[in-house]
């Protein structure tokens, strides 16, 4: 099982800017609440995806940093990073179509996949 509390440091203090950071589960909750209500009110879509990474215990800080890291290069600055909860990674994309977002989770899920189990792979939803 994933621990975020033991990887959330690993993005923080690094010198980059705050947009390599992976959002604690809660704030990464408010985020998503937060674009919902902001998508609602100026009637335009985001879209949500969920990543599943199968990741080893002994090596999850080193490879979930470069999944992380690997995400940032393929998204934009809007775009939010976190724990959507305590196994699962969520990238909230503001005006983002559900085409989009699939076409985005294909790309993101070939670029992953050598970074985590080969037996579980990752699973990315929409």
């Amino acid at each position: 099982m994933l621990n975020p509390k033991k990887i959330i440091g690993l993005f923080n203090g690094n010198g980059n800017l705050a947009a390599d950071v992976l959002l604690p589960q809660d704030q990464f909750q408010r985020a998503i609440e937060k674009e919902r209500i902001r998508s609602d009110r100026g009637e335009h879509e985001y879209s949500l995806l969920v990543l599943t990474p199968n990741l080893d215990e002994k090596k999850q800080a080193a490879r979930l940093r470069k999944i992380v890291l690997a995400i940032r290069k393929m998204i934009r600055d809007l775009d939010e990073v976190g724990w959507y909860d305590k196994k699962q990674l969520g990238i909230i994309l503001p005006y983002t179509s559900r085409e989009g977002a699939e076409q985005l989770a294909h790309k993101i899920c070939e670029k992953i996949t050598p970074h985590v189990n080969a037996s579980g792979g990752v699973l990315c939803e929409v």
